[in-house]
């Protein structure tokens, strides 16, 4: 993390020529590795969400013969990312894993929430020996919700953040076009207090936008 943030310092400050600018613009590099980790770990979330409900109904036309949820699991087909984790509940459970214990770690490890929700349902009914064919279905009735819910969404999610992606690019484009291309004001910005506090209100509007644009996507 360092390393990248001092090779993005020194690249922004050949540039621009203003350290306090290069500094602030070089932190989000500072951060980069766990930035892509939390994509990467919300993109597989998102992956999981999409597969739930299809697991969900093939779930409950298993459970339904003989309202056995441990045996529904173990022949139920998950896709991928779900499925390493249901392996790993498989496994615990032919270890001779207390049930509840499996369950928990199985919440535990996948750590979604709409997916935490479900295995909750299902301790409760398993401790209480419920019907676990209308827990799935009342469930998935819940999902199903929440999914086309996310699909009216999206579209406006998207439109809000191309918005925010071409004020950035806009005013970059001014910056690197019609300033630092004119000698004359690259001067003016780069030798003054005024034009280097000019540089870092725009750094940091880019860095605010950035975040705008992930809470948008969290809120997604």
């Amino acid at each position: 993390m360092i390393i990248i943030f001092i090779l993005a310092l020194i690249f922004f400050y050949s540039y621009i020529k203003v350290f306090s600018t290069a500094c602030i613009l070089a932190i989000p590099f500072l951060i980069s590795p766990i930035i892509i980790f939390k994509i990467i770990l919300n993109k597989e979330k998102a992956d999981i969400l999409k597969v739930l409900p299809m697991y969900i109904i093939n779930l409950k036309n298993h459970v339904s013969e003989d309202n056995n949820i441990i045996k529904a699991i173990g022949l139920v087909f998950a896709e991928e990312p779900l499925s390493k984790y249901l392996l790993e509940f498989k496994s615990k459970i032919s270890r001779g894993v207390n049930v509840i214990e499996a369950f928990e770690a199985l919440k535990q490890s996948v750590n979604v929430k709409s997916f935490s929700l479900l295995i909750d349902a299902c301790q409760t009914c398993y401790i209480s020996g419920g019907d676990f064919s209308k827990v799935l279905e009342q469930y998935l009735n819940i999902v199903t919700k929440e999914n086309i819910h996310k699909e009216s969404t999206k579209e406006k999610a998207y439109s809000d953040v191309l918005t925010l992606i071409a004020m950035i690019i806009l005013n970059m484009f001014v910056i690197v076009a019609f300033v630092f291309a004119n000698k004359e004001y690259a001067s003016i910005i780069r030798g003054t207090v005024i034009g280097k506090v000019i540089l870092n209100i725009n750094a940091l509007s880019y860095i605010l936008i950035a975040c705008f644009i992930s809470r948008i996507y969290k809120e997604e």
